[in-house]
């Protein structure tokens, strides 16, 4: 029998869960791994940004990330991830909502995130929760490596 969502708790991403994460970045269809997304640069994206990113934990096995960071005017949301087999149960709007309140409560007042044209599934969710698709602000998304 299935554990309800109610057993699944958010809790801050710390660098012990890193492995967790990548473990479940890795089988997370349409998650596009980049050159900085290392365990290395993950690290360091969370000594920048440690309370903006969390975890769904269930009998301690991480079942979810949320990366999100600001630059201290906006905030941006990266890798929000569910393992399939917990999915449709509120677990990205919980951890979305976790990362939201922590920009509210650095005083940050909007937030982006970005996805793959090809990813219908997150399409819906960012939209049925809420989200604003801003076709007036990007037109090309250019990227070096450096």
């Amino acid at each position: 029998m299935e554990k309800p969502v109610s057993c699944i708790t958010i809790e801050p991403f710390l660098k012990v869960h890193i492995d967790a994460v990548f473990d479940l970045w890795k089988i997370t269809d349409y998650l596009a791994l980049q050159e900085s997304d290392t365990p290395e640069g993950t690290a360091a994206f969370l000594d920048r940004n440690p309370d903006g990113c969390f975890v769904a934990i269930r009998d301690e096995i991480v079942v979810g990330a949320i990366l999100c960071g600001n630059d201290g005017r906006r905030g941006h949301i990266y890798h929000v991830a569910v393992n399939e087999s917990f999915r449709r149960q509120g677990i990205a709007n919980r951890l979305v909502t976790s990362a939201l309140d922590a920009l509210t409560n650095l005083g940050i007042s909007r937030c982006y995130t970005a996805m793959y044209v090809s990813n219908p599934f997150q399409k819906l969710f960012w939209t049925k929760t809420g989200w604003e698709k801003r076709d007036d602000q990007l037109a090309f998304l250019y990227k070096k490596l450096l």
